[in-house]
């Protein structure tokens, strides 16, 4: 990065007006720049001194636009806060506050945490990103962090939405978006601010998913939100609540069919023609939208699979690709054998979309 970052060492403040108050128990340091246009920091620097074993392989990042999701808060994994219904002692969490020389005024502040995965490749680093809403110089930092990162996640759907596709699209006027694509989170009981930003003009290059998802009040749900964005396995690791199945399918807080209601949101994915909740023992459909034919014949081929695994092996995700169609399962961790399905069209799905969207179905299956 072009820009000199000053790392000083200082004990808890209190948070400024621009940013909610944090428990005075967090580790917090500072970062200064005498730019006057400052860029974002590495992430890798951002990231090296947060805990042991380096720098993660994976990382996230999290930006509340226009601080229209207040519940949440990587603080809520906080591990050294043992009174936290749920902090995990493997997680800690950090505070960055970024300002230029000179000035106590936040350019934006960083709160961290390292995810422990199973394994050393599951390992992610959580960035998440406070800036002043409308600020410039905290957007143009915001986004340069999150054109860093492996993904990349907005908390959307409010009315500032129309200012952050301008400065969007100023940010990637000079060079093309080089980042991720952009996870627009949307508040699910607020449908027509989802189907504006899906109608909205973005910049060349840049590719956007927009999921629907309910905010919630409870200690959990930032985990929740977390475990829907990078799978079962890194969020709920780091003790936060598990968004999968956890009791028998219920009914959906409508009052409708709760397996409906979550093969709905998987067919809103880009490219679907079919999706289903499928028994594994015996490749039979519990329920179906779309293609049911395209739906049987995967379920069929994702049963023999799975039946070919070694019954130990804890199986996460099965995917596979044929000339016109992406494959996605996932499992239901509390209902063995029930999964979730996507068939996408090869030319039109993303699988990362597809992973996306299951994971919020399967979050309403619990």
């Amino acid at each position: 990065m072009s820009d000199a970052f000053s790392p000083l060492a200082f004990p808890p403040v209190a948070a400024s007006k621009a940013h909610s108050a944090h428990p005075p128990e967090l580790d917090t340091r500072e970062l200064r720049t005498r730019s006057v246009s400052p860029s974002a920091p590495a992430i890798e620097s951002l990231l090296s001194r947060e805990g042991n074993g380096g720098v993660p392989p994976q990382t996230l990042v999290v930006w509340d636009v226009g601080h229209t999701w207040p519940t949440f808060s990587l603080t809520q994994l906080d591990g050294s806060d043992k009174a936290a219904p749920t902090a995990h002692a493997s997680t800690r969490v950090q505070r960055v506050m970024l300002r230029q020389e000179g000035s106590q005024a936040t350019l934006a502040e960083f709160l961290i945490a390292l995810l422990p995965g199973h394994t050393e490749a599951k390992r992610w680093g959580v960035i998440q990103v406070r800036t002043s809403p409308g600020d410039p110089l905290g957007t143009r930092v915001a986004l340069g962090l999150l054109e860093q990162a492996d993904r990349a996640v907005l908390l959307a759907g409010a009315p500032s939405d129309k200012d952050l596709l301008r400065r969007l699209t100023d940010f990637s006027r000079s060079a093309p978006w080089g980042g991720p694509s952009l996870l627009l989170v949307s508040p699910a009981d607020k449908p027509s601010r989802a189907d504006r930003l899906r109608r909205s003009n973005w910049p060349r290059g840049l590719r956007t998913h927009v999921l629907e998802v309910f905010p919630g009040s409870e200690p959990g749900w930032s985990a929740q939100l977390l475990a829907m964005v990078l799978g079962e396995g890194a969020a709920a690791d780091s003790g936060g609540a598990h968004v999968a199945a956890t009791a028998p399918l219920r009914s959906d807080r409508t009052g409708g069919n709760g397996t409906e209601a979550a093969l709905t949101l998987v067919t809103q994915a880009p490219g679907v023609v079919a999706s289903a909740l499928f028994d594994a023992s015996s490749g039979d459909l519990c329920a179906v939208q779309g293609a049911r034919d395209e739906a049987t014949a995967a379920a069929g081929r994702a049963t023999r699979m799975l039946q070919a695994l070694d019954e130990a092996a804890a199986l996460e995700e099965l995917t596979w690709h044929s000339a016109k169609r992406l494959n996605l399962v996932l499992a239901l961790p509390d209902h063995p054998r029930l999964h979730l399905l996507a068939v996408a069209d090869r030319d039109f799905g993303e699988l990362a979309a597809l992973r996306w969207h299951l994971a919020v179905a399967r979050s309403q299956l619990g």
